[in-house]
């Protein structure tokens, strides 16, 4: 069974669902204070963020979406996509002609209607044909993540490669979920209260990294420790090499492909997330040490259970006892400024 991974992928240090590789990671150097060498603290306290409620049609969505995954699906080429439809489609973004960075990709799978994509994308592909190619142009919202294309328009190239029909679904059992989950866990009660942890987990997340932008907003960084960053950078590039094989059997010059991007690219991309990550665990820690924030070592071993391992030993025997503890701190920082 999957166990929660705790990488600084993307999430700043958040503890993140994903496979977890056995083998000891390379953490970032540990530090102990002097954090103002760093960073110049802002504004931190009084941040609401409202929680995110995991419910029980939540829960069922998400096994009906998994179920769908594992259904049996054949290829649609002599009709019409129309809403609902599940398509394949291969993309390219451009501004003023030219392609702009994560802008393009290959057999990706969309569900048009499911509002996952810019307003007008998914309405654009509407009416196509297998085959059919179009330029479909969109503006990104004000909010959007990148806030570089904020309220920017692009153009995206478009070919409908084909529909994907669903055969068959198959049943929610004891049988399947035993398959899925190599025999870690046996039953569909099992199962389902897993994913309710998972879901939980992930809600708590996603709080702890809004409450964690808003802190970024109004901090002021001198410097990053550098043997921190390589550290963070190695362990980013090591995750994602182990993803790329073990999810989908490709190099990492393959993956970045994939999204439209050279191994260059995509090895960019990480050192700039590195050094955000490395930024919002000094802001953290910094904030641990001006709050006089510690924790225990029982407070720990109840975290380290909360993302599915046995207690504490067995997180520090991956991550390393120091790597394990700090990120466990920054946790408890974020709910405590959260009030959980």
């Amino acid at each position: 069974m999957k166990k929660a991974v705790l990488l600084a992928v993307c999430m700043g240090s958040a503890l993140m669902i994903g496979g977890c590789t056995e083998k000891t990671v390379t953490a970032p150097g540990n530090l102990t204070g002097g954090y103002d060498e760093y960073v110049i603290l802002g504004e931190y306290k009084g941040i609401t963020v409202d929680p995110v409620a995991v419910t029980e049609e939540d829960v069922n969505a998400e096994i009906d979406r998994m179920l769908n995954g594992q259904a049996q699906v054949s290829q649609v080429v002599n009709r019409a996509a129309t809403l609902g439809d599940t398509v394949s489609i291969d993309y390219e973004g451009t501004q003023n002609g030219e392609a702009f960075e994560n802008g393009s990709y290959q057999d990706q799978l969309i569900e048009l209607g499911s509002g996952e994509f810019i307003d007008g994308f998914e309405t654009g592909i509407e009416g196509m044909f297998p085959g059919e190619s179009k330029d479909i142009t969109v503006t990104f919202p004000q909010d959007y993540w990148d806030v570089s294309m904020a309220g920017t328009e692009a153009q995206f190239h478009v070919t409908l490669n084909y529909i994907q029909q669903i055969d068959s679904i198959p049943e929610y059992t004891d049988s399947l979920v035993v398959e899925l989950t190599g025999g870690d866990l046996k039953t569909t009660d099992e199962y389902t209260a897993w994913l309710r942890r998972q879901m939980e987990l992930d809600a708590a997340n996603y709080r702890r990294s809004q409450l964690m932008n808003a802190i970024m907003s109004t901090c002021q960084f001198k410097s990053v420790p550098q043997d921190r960053l390589d550290a963070m950078i190695k362990e980013t590039t090591d995750y994602y090499t182990d993803l790329a094989q073990q999810q989908y059997g490709e190099t990492l010059e393959e993956y970045a492909a994939a999204y439209g991007m050279s191994l260059e690219q995509l090895q960019s991309e990480f050192a700039i997330q590195s050094e955000q990550n490395v930024q919002q665990d000094l802001a953290t820690l910094a904030i641990a040490e001006k709050e006089n924030i510690r924790i225990t070592d029982v407070e720990c071993d109840e975290r380290a259970k909360q993302y599915g391992y046995t207690g504490f030993s067995e997180m520090a025997g991956i991550y390393g006892e120091g790597r394990s503890r700090e990120l466990l701190l920054m946790d408890k920082v974020r709910d405590t400024l959260l009030g959980a």
